[in-house]
């Protein structure tokens, strides 16, 4: 008993021999070592990711929401990977008023077409009616009307060294289906496959700069993920602000003109 006293007297006062900051390392590992063997004990899991893993009910039925979470996370996923190796331009896109857009790109096109068939809502107005003699022939379309149509596709690109999609009507989502998040920073040149198509693409937008209007009778063009889309009889021209300065173009085509190509 006498030899165990002596030797916790030594061990004492070899504690208060030792530095500060040494003393403090051995009591943070001794509560450490404590308290993992108090959680062991009482049965608690030491790796904490156990603590949020959902535990397997006999019984329990699966919860709807949880398939839908994970469709957008597949969703999200897919288009990170077919969107890797394109060169996405965050910012740039995304015309912050889309009813003063619309407006001046109606108003670009009925100045600069030769062809007699007036502005965006003209050549949409005529083309609605085609076929509905009976309909009001004095029908008027808004900024609204043209935004949520899913027929009449209108998309548009700024004015960029490579232009980035900066206008997306309803109906042209449905035809390319690209996810808004990646449109907005999408260069417009992706929206034609590589090779022939691509480079007969950027000829029509260059032309177009100097041109002002370019008509184009058949367009092969990417449908997302992986398929294509041929357009027939989309008008391109070049969109102006107030001021008269050439702020992008803009593209109008019919939904009902367009054949899917490999599409599943």
């Amino acid at each position: 008993m006498a030899g165990s006293n002596s030797a916790c007297q030594i061990f004492l006062q070899r504690l208060t021999r030792m530095p500060p900051t040494l003393l403090i390392v051995l009591h943070v590992a001794t509560v450490v070592f404590l308290s993992g063997s108090l959680l062991q004990c009482s049965g608690f899991a030491t790796d904490p990711t156990q603590a949020f893993r959902r535990r397997s009910v006999p019984g329990r039925r699966r919860n709807p929401h949880d398939d839908i979470i994970g469709s957008l996370h597949e969703s999200i996923a897919s288009s990170d990977q077919v969107t890797s190796s394109i060169d996405l331009v965050p910012n740039e896109g995304r015309v912050t008023n889309i009813t003063d857009w619309i407006r001046l790109s109606d108003e670009s096109l009925r100045r600069l077409s030769t062809d007699g068939k007036g502005g965006l809502f003209d050549r949409i107005k005529e083309a609605s009616l085609l076929g509905q003699e009976g309909r009001e022939p004095t029908v008027v379309w808004t900024a609204q009307e043209v935004h949520d149509s899913t027929r009449f596709a209108v998309l548009s690109h700024g004015n960029q060294t490579d232009p980035i999609y900066s206008y997306v009507n309803a109906a042209g989502f449905q035809v390319f289906r690209w996810p808004e998040h990646v449109y907005y920073q999408l260069p417009s040149r992706y929206s034609a496959p590589g090779g022939t198509h691509r480079a007969s693409r950027a000829q029509v937008v260059d032309s177009t700069v100097v041109e002002d209007v370019k008509f184009l009778s058949e367009a092969v063009r990417v449908r997302y993920p992986n398929t294509t889309v041929t357009l027939r009889d989309a008008i391109l021209w070049n969109v102006y602000n107030d001021a008269g300065y050439r702020v992008g173009q803009t593209v109008l085509f019919d939904v009902n003109q367009v054949s899917y190509i490999d599409d599943e």
